[in-house]
């Protein structure tokens, strides 16, 4: 799961996806470029990664999200080799 927040309000979700294996982002309005929230977001652990909040392709946050995708992608093929791997050795025993 991928949770994009931008204020202290969104912090109790933020925990909870990142306590459950996914990825919290902070954003910042990118016209400002004030970070104050997002760096005491991630000083308390509460967002893995922290982009301007700028939805268009290419962006930071666009390539970001697409890197968390492709890596839940492989995370989940390696997961199953491992799963087959199990299974068969049981199968052989």
């Amino acid at each position: 799961m991928v949770y994009i927040g931008d204020s202290d309000t969104d912090i109790p979700c933020m925990r909870l996806v990142n306590s459950l294996g996914g990825h919290s982002i902070g954003v910042y309005n990118p016209e400002t470029k004030d970070k104050t929230k997002v760096y005491k977001m991630i000083r308390d652990n509460r967002i893995k990664y922290f982009a301007a909040a700028d939805y268009n392709e290419d962006t930071e946050i666009d390539l970001l999200v697409k890197a968390i995708i492709d890596r839940t992608a492989i995370n989940e093929k390696l997961e199953a080799e491992h799963v087959k791997s199990v299974e068969e050795t049981k199968a052989n025993m």
